[in-house]
């Protein structure tokens, strides 16, 4: 993924930045060396690189996209359901030595896993139900990126957002994410995230909703070093577990979804991946428009 001029910045701040890393994480080796090694950052250090390789240090909008394969898992039987195409835009500004706080928006499209075309109508398993497949869309939604947090809060994703009572339960949640692991590999710079929440809705002993979400991210190392730069390109390497949601109608059925796949960040929506792009054309066309806009709102 290239990197354009407008994401060059050579404030003071971007230089703090690079020294804060640098003491604990910039020791001689051989860039050909492919024997990770593990950093001994503080929190505050792994937090700016992540958010330098996922998002930007500088409030500008970047997009996250991920393409995933999604499995059902019942009674430890993986089935096939479908593929994902997913895309956040994101903005996100300091908040304090170990957070940052934005916005962010997500869309998603499930498609047929051999023919790649979009699903209007999905058989679930178990079942034999004929569902209909709902495109995804959430936001904007205010949130914070953190070294570690738990917390228990009161979840309204499924009355907040237009038709969210497709995807989710309300309830009371407890939210956990964590970053962990930073590490050089040769040229490369490692960084691991876990997040999650857990549903519980008044009066049940089983979760409503649950989503747990594990990330791989890998940057150039010398672009997480560089004070020019606030943010970098990166490979993304996902998986997650979640609840069946209410639109696959499998409330009686005792499993959850499986996702594994990969992703990556850009600078503008024609840099997403082509059919991607051509889907939020189609069914997000203000967010090609004028995401500023639609981010703000």
């Amino acid at each position: 993924m290239a990197i354009s001029r407008r994401q060059l910045l050579t404030t003071s701040a971007a230089a703090s930045v690079a020294a804060s890393l640098a003491p604990a994480g910039a020791a001689a080796r051989s860039p050909a060396s492919h024997t990770p090694e593990d950093l001994a950052w503080s929190g505050t250090q792994m937090l700016e690189a992540f958010i330098k390789a996922r998002s930007s240090l500088r409030e500008e909008i970047t997009i996250g996209w991920v393409d995933a394969t999604t499995c059902a898992v019942i009674n430890g039987e993986t089935i096939p359901l479908y593929r994902l195409l997913a895309a956040t835009w994101q903005k996100h500004r300091r908040a304090g030595a170990t957070a940052f706080e934005g916005k962010s928006l997500e869309v998603a499209f499930y498609l047929d896993a051999n023919t790649g075309t979009r699903l209007e109508k999905l058989t679930m398993p178990r079942t034999g139900t004929e569902v209909t497949v709902p495109n995804y869309r959430s936001g904007p939604s205010a949130g914070k990126i953190m070294v570690e947090e738990s917390l228990h809060d009161d979840f309204n994703m499924a009355s907040e957002t237009p038709g969210g009572s497709k995807f989710w339960r309300n309830g009371t949640s407890h939210r956990e994410q964590k970053l962990l692991q930073a590490q050089r590999d040769g040229d490369d710079f490692l960084i691991r995230q876990t997040l999650g929440t857990r549903v519980m809705a008044q009066g049940t002993e089983k979760p409503a909703f649950f989503y747990h979400e594990w990330t791989i991210n890998r940057a150039p190392w010398r672009d997480i070093m560089n004070p020019r730069l606030v943010s970098t390109a990166v490979e993304v390497q996902y998986s997650s577990i979640a609840a069946f949601r209410p639109w696959m109608q499998m409330q009686s059925i005792d499993g959850h979804t499986l996702q594994t796949g990969r992703g990556g960040k850009v600078w503008s929506a024609v840099q997403l991946p082509p059919q991607l792009l051509a889907m939020c054309k189609q069914y997000h066309p203000d967010l090609i428009a004028d995401p500023a806009r639609v981010l703000s709102a």
